[in-house]
């Protein structure tokens, strides 16, 4: 009896010795990862985004605007129902859609720019939004062109067709629908483990807590190492991917009836930039959301989208920044809203010539 509860005790022993160590180290990894980031966090950014005395300002007398107009009219998502006409230094609002500037009188033709925040951009100023980028773009080149701003936060490709379908068109006209960030949000919670930690009861649900909950990094590393898409969310994303399809291609029927031109621009995000900074991984370590789910649904896109002639990609575009623009894992500063307007110029600038 004696030599088993020996026996008994020192693999207890042991296996408390494992954990204690296996403890340590995770505790040791976390205090590393998190020293890490504070370090990226100390080092200079890019002169256009945070650092700047100038962007700083003017982010400032944004929150300002956008606090001051939330309060007369309520949140900017429901702007474009009311019509709401908003006048400030850096944020204004035309019947419910945000302003784009630098317009020029007897513009002939309209462009159009549906999509969510990434096109409403908010981040910036008026001038410093996609929307007027592209305008300048188009001046420069002595194009008769107004562009217009169509992007809502949050809104999905399926609400932006809803909101074209109301739009009037003429046969000069050119639509855009930047899309992907807020079509890509699966249920991140329909992973499954790979082997052998698929067996360990509660696995995905713990581990999901400490990163999510608690925002341990060493969990989100853990994670992303260890945890893949269940069969229930790859066919989610193919189920999706064929809901924006079929969006897509109505909006598209919609706008050729009308004889204008359409397009539709799959945006980048930081999981599709190349090569990586010190500073988007730090913003990738920060994110909710998990990059395998963004990337299984772009994929998804490509797939469903491919052979569409309308169908177009931007996902490069940030990708010539020698920095990084990126504020989170979708939205950018005012230098990759330069970046993405070029990219976009470059892609409908036959039919601005044509026309």
């Amino acid at each position: 009896m004696l030599p088993q509860l020996i026996a008994l005790n020192t693999f207890q022993l042991t296996l408390t010795s494992i954990a204690t160590i296996v403890a340590l180290l995770l505790i040791s990894l976390e205090i590393i990862l998190r020293a890490s980031e504070k370090i990226n966090l100390s080092k200079k950014i890019d002169s256009d985004s945070r650092n700047s005395e100038k962007q700083i300002e003017v982010s400032h007398d944004l929150d300002l605007a956008i606090t001051k107009l939330t309060e007369q009219h309520g949140h900017v998502n429901s702007l474009h129902t009311q019509k709401i006409t908003y006048q400030s230094k850096d944020l204004n609002f035309i019947n419910g859609w945000r302003a784009t500037t630098d317009w020029i009188n007897g513009a002939t033709s309209k462009v159009f720019i549906f999509g969510g925040s990434t096109v409403q951009c908010l981040e910036v100023a008026d001038h410093l939004t996609i929307c007027s980028h592209l305008q300048r773009l188009a001046n420069q080149a002595l194009l008769q062109y107004e562009v217009q701003n169509r992007g809502v936060s949050g809104m999905t490709v399926n609400a932006n067709c809803i909101e074209l379908l109301k739009t009037p068109l003429t046969k000069s006209d050119i639509v855009i629908i930047y899309f992907g960030a807020n079509d890509s949000k699966l249920d991140t919670y329909s992973q499954r483990a790979i082997f052998p930690f698929r067996f360990l009861p509660g696995y995905i649900k713990i581990l999901g807590g400490l990163r999510i909950k608690l925002k341990l990094r060493v969990a989100e590393w853990i994670w992303l190492e260890t945890v893949n898409p269940s069969d229930r969310t790859l066919k989610n994303s193919h189920i999706n991917a064929k809901i924006v399809e079929d969006s897509l291609t109505e909006m598209h029927k919609f706008v050729s009836n009308t004889g204008a031109k359409f397009f539709a621009l799959l945006q980048p995000n930081i999981f599709t930039k190349k090569p990586y900074t010190n500073r988007d991984l730090e913003i990738c370590n920060r994110s909710k959301i998990n990059p395998k789910i963004v990337k299984l649904q772009y994929n998804e896109y490509l797939k469903a989208l491919g052979d569409k002639e309308w169908f177009h990609l931007t996902t490069s575009a940030i990708d010539t920044h020698p920095n990084t623009p990126y504020l989170d894992w979708c939205h950018v500063n005012s230098s990759g809203n330069s970046l993405i307007a070029n990219s976009i110029f470059d892609i409908i600038k036959g039919d601005f010539i044509e026309k």
